[in-house]
């Protein structure tokens, strides 16, 4: 195996080892980056959506730096939805951690969906922002 091939396939047993009930998408600007993980998980619907998409999204973090930024989010698929952009200070690094999650209520399948990623790299997470909203809209879904 090359060696970008092996650095993602370490960097996927790393961040979704067998047994996860999430899945895992690596996001690469250039292949030569540090893979950014983004994650998505589905569950049963839990009420009441508002309160519910809040949680998900962790928009009321009490460790955050300061106030999340929240907003509504739609997805063709999924419907609205909230998407947050968080700061978190990390116990063991002088460094915030810059945190996105997306969070969708489908009444039609009674499931909660979320998403999410988080780095040091503020930078990264602004570079990355338009792919991971082009993910978050691109999420589905799928009842055989």
């Amino acid at each position: 195996m090359d060696f970008v091939g092996g650095t993602l396939a370490r960097c996927a047993e790393s961040f979704c080892p067998p047994g996860s009930e999430h899945w895992l998408f690596l996001h690469l600007d250039h292949p030569t980056d540090i893979p950014l993980p983004v994650c998505a998980a589905i569950g049963p619907a839990q009420a009441p959506r508002e309160e519910t998409l809040r949680a998900l999204t962790e928009a009321d973090d009490p460790n955050a730096v300061e106030p999340s930024v929240v907003k509504s989010f739609r997805s063709e698929r999924l419907g609205e939805g909230v998407t947050t952009f968080r700061y978190v200070s990390q116990e063991d690094s002088p460094h915030p951690l810059a945190c996105v999650r997306y969070a969708w209520q489908v009444a039609e399948h009674e499931a909660d969906v979320v998403m999410w990623t988080a780095t040091e790299d503020v930078g990264r997470i602004h570079q990355a922002a338009e792919d991971l909203e082009e993910l978050a809209r691109s999420l589905a879904i799928f009842v055989p």
